[in-house]
């Protein structure tokens, strides 16, 4: 397997369950869940339970809290790493200035390359929906966006999950310059 895979689609395509298909479901790994949400949102509460009981026993679980570089760092360097997903993540961190961000987004992607075992990424597509119509709804559309791009230049492999269809990016596409 390559070091650096991102795992990327619209709501329901299949992403968490395709990143969890490219791992042996016998061999350890640390899964982070970035998902912070309200326990009151059963509709929520009954997709995180379907993705518990989804996951092999043998796999550590780590909620994150927004701190996904420090949930990175304490896990052995020699154990793979399944995120899911990195909209979590940005939702975490919404309440930082545009400047925290950019270093925070920064020191991820630091942090990732540094990763010798691989690292497997879902992030969400959020760009072919509607355009929010809040502040916040777009900072996130914009944030995970370019987070995205940013994380597509140094991936080895990008996986684009539609209709339940796993599209291999970097064999069918071209890489656009100024990105």
């Amino acid at each position: 397997m390559t070091n650096i895979i991102l795992v990327t689609g619209p709501s329901r395509s299949g992403k968490s369950v395709w990143a969890e298909s490219l791992f042996n479901h016998n061999s350890a790994l640390s899964y982070i869940a970035t998902t912070i949400y309200d326990k009151s949102d059963e509709g929520m509460v009954q997709r995180i339970f379907e993705h518990q009981n989804r996951r092999p026993k043998c796999w550590e679980t780590i909620e994150s809290k927004g701190l996904l570089s420090k949930d990175i760092n304490e896990i052995d360097k020699n154990r793979p790493i399944l995120i899911d997903s990195l909209g979590g993540f940005v939702s975490a961190n919404l309440n930082l200035s545009e400047r925290e961000w950019n270093k925070l987004a920064q020191d991820l992607i630091c942090i990732i390359q540094q990763r010798i075992p691989t690292i497997v990424i879902v992030i969400e597509q959020v760009g072919w929906g509607v355009v929010p119509h809040t502040i916040l709804g777009n900072i996130f559309q914009d944030r995970i966006g370019l987070l995205s791009l940013k994380l597509e230049s140094i991936s080895d492999k990008s996986w684009l999950l539609i209709q339940g269809r796993a599209l291999d990016l970097k064999s069918i596409s071209q890489h656009i310059p100024i990105y």
